[in-house]
């Protein structure tokens, strides 16, 4: 009883197979057209539910997740304010010793960054 509907779909898929095979070219570069003005507005239906859908998990991050991430960066924030006084402190002992030594500093380094 629960295979009919797979044998009437089977019929269905076998009849349209057939009738496609015996179209002239004519009708076969018309029933193109008529397929492929469904399939555009399908691809576009299928990138917006994408972007939809990356919008939507984006919006809805666990707070514990936040929360985490929140440590996390306070954490990298406190060592790179560390290693910030660590290298100023060298950068004043350096301009210590260089103006007691009679050392011309160095150019100052002026990266630039890309366009």
């Amino acid at each position: 009883m629960n295979k009919q509907p797979y044998v009437i779909t089977t019929g269905i898929v076998l009849a349209l197979a057939i009738v496609t095979f015996n179209l002239s070219p004519e009708a076969t570069a018309r029933a193109k057209l008529v397929f492929n003005s469904f399939y555009i507005p399908l691809i576009s239906a299928q990138k917006s539910t994408r972007t939809a859908k990356n919008y939507l998990i984006n919006q809805t991050v666990p707070r514990k997740v936040l929360l985490k991430e929140n440590a996390e960066l306070k954490r990298q924030n406190e060592i790179l304010e560390l290693r910030l006084s660590q290298t100023s402190s060298l950068s004043r002992e350096n301009h210590t010793l260089r103006s007691h030594l009679q050392i011309r500093p160095r150019a100052e380094w002026n990266p630039r960054l890309a366009h």
